[in-house]
C-alpha cells in the first residue's frame, strides 16, 4: 500500500513538472551545429578585437613594471622580463591561428611595446615550443623558465605556420615578478593572483585612455606588490578558526548549530572589512604605481569618479557584506592621493595628459557626423588656433604647404543635454580619407580636427632654411658643458649616458655675424628645448632667446639627479627642440644604470 501511495505521489510530481515546463515559451530552437558555428564566429571576433586591446594593457603594464614608487624604499630590479605576452594554448586559439593538435607549446598574444622584443621575429599567433632547448608544456612551465633564466638572454624554439626557427630574446630586469593577460569578461573587472594579473575587457572599454588604465592595472600590480594574497589567505585563516572556537562555545552553551548561526554574519562581515582595507591600500599604492610610471594621476583618476558617479555607493547593510569599498569613496581617496603628491612632487605637475583612445561627437538633432564636425570647428576656431600655436612649437613642424592643423579640446567641446540627440565615437587612429574627411589624427599628439588652411602672418620657414638662416652650425647632445669649444668627437648625436655623468646637455652651436649680410629675420629666434621620460612624458622644458649673428652657443640642461622618483634608466629618452613652430632636432637616448 505504501509503495502505490509513493507510485501515485511521483506520477502527480512529474505531470506537475511536466506541465510547469511544458508552459514556457523558448522561441525558435537552436541546434547544437548552430552552437558550435556561432561559438567559432564570437571567438574569432574576441581574438581580432584582442589585437585592440591588448597592446594598451602591454603598452601601460610595460611602464609600471619598470618603475617603483619611492614609498617602497631602496630597490633595484631584480626580476626577468621578455617582453613577450603569451597564453595557454587552448582550442578557441587552435582553430583561429589553425594550429594543430600535435603543435604542444604556448600561444603568443603580442609583443610589449618599447621592450627588447619589439624589434624581433615575434609576432602574434606564433607557438613558443622551447626555453632554451626545454619544452614548453604549459603556461606555468613556460613562466618558470623565463623566471629561472641566468644569463641575459633566451633562446626561444618558435613555430609559424609549419616552420620552425629559433630566435635570441634579450632579458630586462623589472621590479616586480607579474605578468599581465586580457580576461574575457564584459563586467568592470581587473583581479590579481599572486604573480597573475587578468584585466578584464570590460575594465578596457570603460577606460578612456593609457592614464585611466594605468590606475586600474596599477591598483592590481599594488596587489601583486603588497602581497595581498598571501596576507588575505593568512588573514581568512585566523578568522575561521576565531569564530569556530566561539561557535563551539555558543553551542555548548546554548543549542547545538546556534553558534554558527550566530558567528557566520559576524565572521562574513569581518573578513569583509579586511578586504575593504586591502583594497583602500590598493588604491594609494595602486595611484602611486601610476605616478611614478609617469602617467598622469589626475586623468587616470576620472575613471573612479565616473564609476561613483555610476554607483554611488551601497546601501548600509549591504555595505557591511562588501569586498570593496563604494566608489564614491574610493574616488574621494583618490583626489586626496593626488594633492598629497602635488605637495610632494610640485616639479612634476602640471602632468601631460595621455590622449583619449576615442573621441566623442555630440550631434544635434538633424545633423549628420559630417556637419557635426564642421561646428565643433567653427565653434571653437579662435581657441583651436591658440592651442596649434602653442602645441607646434612644442611637438610639431609646420607642413610645406603652409596648413596649421587646428587642434581641438576634447575637455572643451560641452553641449547642452537638451540640444545632443546622439552621440558618436570615432576612433583616434581614423584615416583622413574614411568617414570624416575633416577629421585628422597624429597618434603621438592626440586627435586633432582640421578644416581649413590658416593663414599666418610669421614668415613660414622649412626646418632646412631656418637652420640656415639662424646660423647654426651644429646641434647634439654631450655630456660635458657647451660653453666653450668641443672637441669634434663630442659635436656627434651622444646616445649613451652613464648615471654617473650626472645630466645630458643639448646644444647648439651658431655662426657668429651669420646674419650680417644684410639677412633680415623678423625677431630674435624662440628655441624651445623639451625633455621626455621613457614613456613620452615631459620632464623638463627650457625656453630661451637666440639672437642671430651675435650668440655663440646655446645649451639646456638635464640633470638626471632632479628626477630620483623616476626610473631614467628603463628605456629611451628623446629631446625635442622647436623654434617658431618648426622642429630644429630631435635626439634619443639612453642613460646606463653603471
Amino acid at each position: 500500500m505504501n509503495q502505490r501511495k509513493l507510485i501515485h505521489c511521483l506520477l502527480i510530481f512529474s505531470l506537475l513538472f511536466g506541465t510547469v515546463s511544458c508552459a514556457t515559451m523558448t522561441g525558435p530552437k537552436v541546434t547544437k551545429g548552430e552552437l558550435e558555428e556561432a561559438r567559432g564566429e564570437f571567438n574569432a571576433r574576441f581574438f581580432e578585437a584582442s589585437q585592440t586591446w591588448l597592446p594598451r594593457v602591454y603598452r601601460v603594464g610595460y611602464h609600471l613594471l619598470h618603475s617603483s614608487p619611492p614609498e617602497y624604499g631602496e630597490r633595484k630590479p631584480s626580476f626577468n622580463f621578455m617582453g613577450v605576452g603569451t597564453g595557454e594554448l587552448k582550442k578557441p586559439s587552435r582553430k583561429y591561428y589553425e594550429i594543430p593538435d600535435s603543435i604542444k607549446g604556448v600561444l603568443v598574444l603580442g609583443i610589449y611595446p618599447g621592450s627588447k622584443a619589439e624589434n624581433l621575429d615575434i609576432k602574434q599567433g606564433d607557438v613558443v615550443l622551447t626555453v632554451n632547448e626545454k619544452k614548453v608544456h604549459s603556461l606555468g612551465s613556460y613562466l618558470s623558465r623565463i623566471r629561472k633564466a641566468e644569463k641575459n638572454q633566451v633562446t626561444l624554439e618558435l613555430w609559424r605556420k609549419g616552420k620552425t626557427f629559433k630566435v635570441e630574446v634579450p632579458i630586462e630586469k623589472v621590479y616586480y615578478n607579474a605578468n599581465f593577460f586580457l580576461a574575457p569578461t564584459p563586467e568592470f573587472d581587473a583581479n590579481s593572483l599572486f604573480s597573475k594579473i587578468n584585466v578584464g575587457i570590460g575594465a578596457i572599454r570603460y577606460s578612456q585612455n593609457d592614464d585611466e588604465l594605468a590606475f586600474i592595472m596599477g591598483h592590481e600590480l599594488a596587489h601583486t606588490a603588497r602581497k595581498h594574497s598571501l596576507k588575505q589567505m593568512g588573514s581568512g585563516m585566523g578568522t575561521a578558526v576565531a569564530y569556530g572556537v566561539l561557535a563551539g562555545v555558543v553551542d555548548v552553551f546554548t543549542v547545538p548549530g546556534l553558534g554558527s548561526l550566530v558567528t557566520q554574519p559576524i565572521h562574513a562581515a569581518t573578513d569583509a572589512a579586511i578586504s575593504r582595507d586591502y583594497e583602500r591600500e590598493a588604491d594609494y599604492f595602486g595611484m602611486l604605481h601610476a605616478f611614478h610610471s609617469g602617467f598622469n594621476v589626475e586623468n587616470g583618476g576620472k575613471v573612479m569618479a565616473r564609476l561613483g558617479s555610476d554607483a554611488p555607493g551601497f546601501e548600509v547593510f549591504a555595505h557591511t557584506f562588501a569586498s570593496h569599498p563604494d566608489f564614491s569613496e574610493r574616488a574621494l581617496r583618490l583626489e586626496k592621493v593626488t594633492d598629497e603628491l602635488k605637495t610632494k612632487y610640485p616639479n612634476q605637475f602640471p602632468q601631460k595628459e595621455s590622449p583619449d583612445w576615442e573621441i566623442h561627437v555630440p550631434i544635434k538633432k538633424g545633423e549628420t557626423l559630417e556637419t557635426a564636425v564642421g561646428r565643433l570647428l567653427e565653434e571653437k576656431q579662435k581657441e583651436s588656433e591658440k592651442m596649434a600655436n602653442e602645441e607646434s612649437a612644442k611637438h610639431s613642424s609646420i607642413p610645406e604647404s603652409s596648413q596649421v592643423k587646428v587642434a581641438v579640446s576634447k575637455s572643451g567641446i560641452k553641449e547642452k543635454e537638451s540640444t545632443v540627440s546622439s552621440e558618436s565615437k570615432l576612433p583616434s587612429n581614423l584615416e583622413t580619407n574614411q568617414t570624416v574627411q575633416s577629421l585628422k589624427t597624429d597618434l603621438n599628439l592626440g586627435t586633432e580636427l582640421s578644416k581649413e588652411p590658416v593663414k599666418t602672418e610669421v614668415e613660414v620657414l622649412g626646418r632646412d632654411e631656418l637652420i640656415k638662416k639662424l646660423g647654426i652650425q651644429t646641434m647634439g647632445l654631450t655630456r660635458n658643458t657647451a660653453s666653450s669649444p668641443l672637441p669634434a668627437s663630442e659635436e656627434g648625436a651622444a646616445n649613451r649616458f652613464s648615471i654617473q655623468d650626472g645630466k645630458a646637455i643639448w646644444f647648439c652651436r651658431f655662426s657668429k655675424g651669420a646674419l650680417s649680410n644684410g639677412a633680415s629675420f623678423p625677431h630674435e629666434a624662440k628655441l624651445t628645448v623639451t625633455w621626455y621620460g621613457p614613456r613620452g612624458q615631459i620632464l623638463r622644458e627650457d625656453s630661451f632667446l637666440a639672437f642671430p649673428g651675435t650668440s655663440d652657443f646655446s645649451e639646456s640642461i638635464f640633470r638626471f639627479d632632479q628626477f630620483p622618483e623616476l626610473e631614467l634608466t628603463g628605456g629611451a629618452l628623446h629631446v625635442r627642440v622647436g623654434s617658431n613652430g618648426v622642429l630644429l632636432d630631435e635626439r634619443s637616448f639612453e642613460i646606463l644604470s653603471a
